[in-house]
């Protein structure tokens, strides 16, 4: 149900609401363990332009569950080179 309402809200054609929707799918994959689901999110929400950055990723708390993967580690060096 989560991404049905995430894809009714495409980050491409409402870059300051879509974010949130897309923002709460991520919560409940790192919430739940599913660290692959918020690895993807992650990825989706940060290769697009809007408000969502990679520092606001790195200092999320609800993503503490998964800062240390490798995975999240190379996503912030995509998208935040300077980091």
């Amino acid at each position: 149900m989560g991404l049905k309402s995430a894809a009714m809200y495409p980050l491409s054609k409402d870059r300051m609401g879509a974010p949130w929707r897309w923002i709460e799918m991520l919560r409940i994959y790192a919430m739940t363990g599913d660290t692959d689901g918020a690895l993807a999110q992650i990825d989706k929400l940060l290769s697009v332009e809007c408000w969502v950055n990679a520092t606001w990723m790195r200092e999320n708390a609800e993503l503490k569950t998964i800062r240390e993967d490798p995975r999240f580690l190379a996503l912030m060096r995509k998208y935040d080179p300077n980091a």
